[in-house]
């Protein structure tokens, strides 16, 4: 009867497996090619994140590089002084610092390019330190060279 019992309970897990998918139908071969799920749902995914990317695309701000700063003219006691500064790439988004300095002391009032001839007078030494900044991009400091004023 244990022979018996024995047979009865393997038959019917043979049968079971070939019902509910255990037999040999549902083991693929090598030649079977089985469809990778996890691989398309992150393509579908990819290709979602690449579509959401290229709706939100912000155009990286670069800090600004300045070239270089110069004086048109030289400074004249009674003339308004005008300094020029040229970027690596001119942009109207970029918006351009000066600071001013008499015999190395800062004039805080003078914040354009132009440096009004009140601050100075024959043979002082004037400076212009400009920065650069376009967005919360700042371009390092750039200090002009060391002018002299003529007398009038």
């Amino acid at each position: 009867m244990n022979t018996l019992l024995k047979a009865v309970i393997l038959l019917i897990i043979l049968v079971t497996l070939n019902f509910c998918g255990g037999g040999d139908k549902e083991t693929p071969t090598a030649n079977q090619v089985i469809p990778d799920t996890q691989t398309q749902t992150s393509d579908v995914s990819s290709e979602e994140a690449e579509e959401a990317n290229e709706e939100e695309i912000v155009e990286e701000v670069k800090s600004p590089k300045i070239k270089n700063v110069a004086f048109p003219e030289a400074p004249t006691a009674g003339k308004d002084l005008l300094v020029e500064v040229q970027l690596e790439e001119q942009d109207e988004d970029t918006a351009i610092k000066y600071r001013w300095f008499v015999n190395s002391v800062e004039i805080t009032d003078a914040t354009e390019n132009t440096l009004s001839s009140d601050y100075f007078v024959c043979n002082n030494w004037i400076q212009c330190w400009v920065t650069a900044q376009k967005g919360n991009k700042t371009s390092g400091l750039f200090k002009s060279k060391f002018i002299r004023v003529k007398g009038a």
